[in-house]
């Protein structure tokens, strides 16, 4: 699948947004230096909440819109001119500007001290899965001392992390009387995606992560090129970031974010190369097609997630070829995956069978993932 070069420019989003404008008969009512102007003012102590607004402001002026496809166009433009228009927060940058400042930034750097911003890149990947798992761990009722003592464990092994882990839920089930085991996975899911992204260090220095490690076993071509490994880490960076951004834009479901990530690095911990064909933003994209159609198929309740807006995006008169693309990952996912039950929204509320549902869509899956709960997997630890 060819990477797509399309760019978004101040100047494509001025046009699409006074194009529909017109079409909606709207343009005596607002201008695009309104728009402009909302964007910069946004921001502040509570971003996500002024963000908000900005949508919802945005997709109000267009009430003659008919169905979900005209909605998901507007919701399209308004996205694209939030990306591209500058905030006043960013200090006058757009977060697109940002984006690009911040690689190149790295790159002249790294020609300078290559292992210096290695580490630094895998230090923002580790923050943003350190942030999502505070904030869940949070939601269950964990406290911040507990939260730095499973932080603290990090690195000093498997058994060591799986002991703190253990001990912090076991407190936390009893201390909120919960019952079953369905209500940590959330958490589980990011404190592994914390464990995938740590630094780690020999003879006290940096030497890498593991998600590195298992990107670089799956591709030994890459071993051997240093400026090779440095892109495929600004790639995940960029994925990872593009997950959060389209997420907080769509305003979708906390676990769906989560599920995004969490398939992404599975994926490009199995099979890199082949991932690394798509651009980041496409494969985020990709990866929330994913976890909406697991949870379609799987639970049977409806995920909604407005794959339109961004196939026209990303890929230009490709929608085919982006059906194909999920379709293609669906099965290769729900097989690597460590537990596949973790790719579910609602862990408590999945059906008896979703192990048989997800063998149908992947028949290769290994058995031992039956209802009975994997062997050896974190859920099994904290069984009775």
């Amino acid at each position: 699948m060819k990477k797509s070069k399309l760019k978004l420019t101040p100047k494509a989003v001025t046009e699409q947004f006074r194009a529909l404008t017109e079409r909606y008969h709207i343009q005596d009512k607002v201008t695009i230096d309104e728009v402009k102007r909302r964007i910069y003012e946004a921001g502040g102590a509570d971003f996500q909440k002024t963000s908000h607004e900005y949508f919802e402001w945005a997709m109000g002026l267009f009430p003659g819109a008919k169905n979900i496809d005209e909605a998901n166009e507007i919701l399209k433009v308004c996205s694209d001119a939030w990306n591209v228009f500058p905030h006043k927060v960013l200090d006058g940058n757009a977060p697109v500007d940002m984006l690009d400042k911040q690689a190149k930034s790295k790159m002249d750097r790294a020609s300078e001290n290559m292992i210096e911003v290695f580490a630094e890149s895998i230090n923002d990947l580790y923050k943003l899965a350190q942030r999502r798992a505070e904030q869940e761990f949070k939601r269950i009722g964990g406290t911040k001392e507990e939260f730095a003592v499973l932080e603290d464990a990090l690195g000093k092994g498997n058994m060591r992390q799986e002991e703190a882990m253990l001990r912090s839920l076991v407190s936390i089930g009893k201390r909120m009387r919960y019952t079953g085991v369905q209500w940590f996975e959330p958490f589980a899911r990011e404190y592994q995606a914390m464990t995938n992204h740590q630094i780690l260090h020999g003879n006290d220095a940096f030497a890498g992560s593991p998600y590195l490690f298992e990107v670089l076993k799956m591709s030994p071509e890459m071993r051997r090129n240093a400026a090779q490994v440095f892109g495929m880490i600004e790639y995940t960076l960029e994925a990872h970031i593009a997950i959060n951004m389209h997420g907080s834009n769509l305003k979708l479901n906390t676990y769906m974010i989560s599920i995004a990530h969490h398939a992404f690095d599975w994926l490009m911990m199995t099979r890199p190369a082949d991932m690394m064909l798509d651009i980041a933003p496409a494969n985020a994209i990709i990866m929330y097609a994913l976890a909406a159609r697991i949870q379609n198929e799987v639970t049977g309740k409806v995920t909604s997630f407005p794959e339109d807006i961004f196939t026209e995006h990303i890929y230009p008169d490709e929608r085919e070829t982006f059906t194909k693309r999920v379709a293609e990952l669906m099965p290769v996912l729900l097989c690597e995956v460590e537990d596949p039950h973790m790719l579910l929204t609602d862990a408590e509320g999945a059906p008896d069978d979703w192990f048989a549902r997800m063998k149908k869509i992947a028949p290769n899956m290994q058995d031992h993932f039956e209802e009975e709960v994997p062997e050896g997997s974190v859920r099994s630890t904290f069984y009775p």
